[in-house]
C-alpha cells in the first residue's frame, strides 16, 4: 500500500511545562489529506484533539479538528497548539509585539493574537464573539445523578445553562472544590445527555477565589471521557459567569482565571478577559501558552 510521510507534533497547551495542560496533535501540512486520513491520524495520536493546518495565507489560518472518535466544530487548546507550532516552525513569522491572525474552521472565524512569552516563546489569545446562552431542558437532580454527585451538590444559587463560545457546552455548578474532584460521571448516560442537549462537553465548576474558577470537563460523546483543559468550555463558563453576574464585575472588561486538569494529572491554567456592556457579554478572550513535547514523522496510507 502506498504511503506518504507527514511532519507531526504533539503540543501541550495551557501550560508552561511538558506533560501538563492538554495535549494536542498538530499536522502543519495537511492540505492534501482526506477527512478519513485525518480521523485515522487523530485516532492514532490519542490526544483530546488533533489540529490539521489546511492553509496559511493573508493572515488567515485554516484548521480542522478531530478527536479520536469524530470531527469537532472548534477546539481552543488545539488552536493554541497549532498557532504555537506554526510560529516555532517558522511558517508563521512574527512581525511585531502583537501579531494578529484569523482562525477559520468550518463556518467559524475566530480572531487570534500572538504575544511574546519569556518561557514558551509565544502566548496565544483567542477571541470568541459568537456567544450564546440557553436554559437547560433537564432537572438539576437528574444532571447531578449523571455526574455522580448529590442533588445538593449542584447549588440552585449558581448558574446552570447551555453556553456557547466556539461550540456549545453544558455548564454545571458544584458546591465546593472537593465536590468537583469527587464527581464521577456515568459515561454512557453523559454521552446520551450531551447528545440530547447538542453539546460537545459538560463543564463543571466552582470558585476557588473571587475571580478564580476550578473546573473539570467531560466529552464522552466525542471519545473524551475527561478533557484535561478545555479552551472553549472554559470560555463558555466565563461567559456564563459574567452574563449571569455570578461574580463582582469590573466593566467594561472583567478578568478571570481558571484551573483544570488536576484530576487527570495534567494541571493547566487559562486567563480570560470578558468584554461586556449593559448586562450583555460582547466577547470572551482566552489566553494560553504551549510547549512542544514531540516532533517527528508519521506514515499515512494514501487513499
Amino acid at each position: 500500500m502506498a504511503e506518504e510521510t507527514l511532519e507531526i507534533w504533539k503540543v501541550d497547551a495551557f501550560t508552561t511545562e511538558s506533560f501538563g495542560g492538554n495535549p494536542a496533535g498538530v499536522v502543519l501540512d495537511a492540505q492534501g489529506l482526506q477527512p478519513e486520513q485525518m480521523q485515522k491520524i487523530a485516532s492514532e495520536m490519542q490526544a483530546s484533539e488533533t489540529a490539521f493546518v489546511l492553509g496559511l495565507q493573508d493572515e488567515v489560518v485554516r484548521l480542522r479538528f478531530f478527536s479520536p472518535l469524530a470531527e469537532v466544530e472548534f477546539c481552543g487548546h488545539a488552536s493554541v497548539a497549532a498557532i504555537s507550532a506554526l510560529v516555532w516552525s517558522g511558517r508563521l513569522q512574527l512581525q511585531s509585539e502583537v501579531d494578529r491572525v484569523i482562525i477559520e474552521a468550518g463556518t467559524a472565524r475566530v480572531p487570534a493574537a500572538i504575544h511574546p512569552h519569556p518561557v514558551c516563546g509565544v502566548e496565544v489569545m483567542l477571541e470568541f464573539a459568537d456567544l450564546g446562552i440557553k436554559p437547560v431542558a433537564a432537572r438539576r437532580d437528574l444532571i447531578a445523578g449523571v455526574l455522580g454527585v448529590g442533588k445538593d451538590d449542584v447549588p440552585e444559587r449558581w448558574p446552570l445553562a447551555l453556553s456557547r463560545a466556539g461550540m456549545w457546552s453544558l455548564v454545571v455548578p458544584m458546591a465546593r472544590k472537593d465536590v468537583v474532584d469527587a464527581a464521577c460521571p456515568d459515561q454512557v448516560l453523559l454521552t446520551q445527555l450531551n447528545r440530547k442537549l447538542g453539546v460537545t462537553v459538560t463543564m463543571i465548576y466552582t470558585w476557588q477565589g473571587p475571580t478564580d474558577l476550578y473546573c473539570r470537563g467531560f466529552a464522552p460523546a466525542v471519545g473524551i471521557p475527561e478533557d484535561p483543559v478545555t479552551g472553549t468550555g472554559l470560555a463558555a463558563v466565563a461567559a456564563l459567569m459574567v452574563s449571569e453576574r455570578a461574580l463582582q464585575l469590573s466593566p467594561p472588561l472583567t478578568r478571570l482565571s481558571a484551573e483544570q486538569g488536576t484530576q487527570v494529572g495534567r494541571p493547566g491554567h487559562a486567563k480570560f478577559e470578558v468584554a461586556h456592556q449593559d448586562h450583555k457579554v460582547l466577547s470572551v478572550r482566552i489566553f494560553g501558552t504551549a510547549v512542544k513535547t514531540l516532533h517527528g514523522k508519521i506514515r499515512v496510507p494514501v487513499i
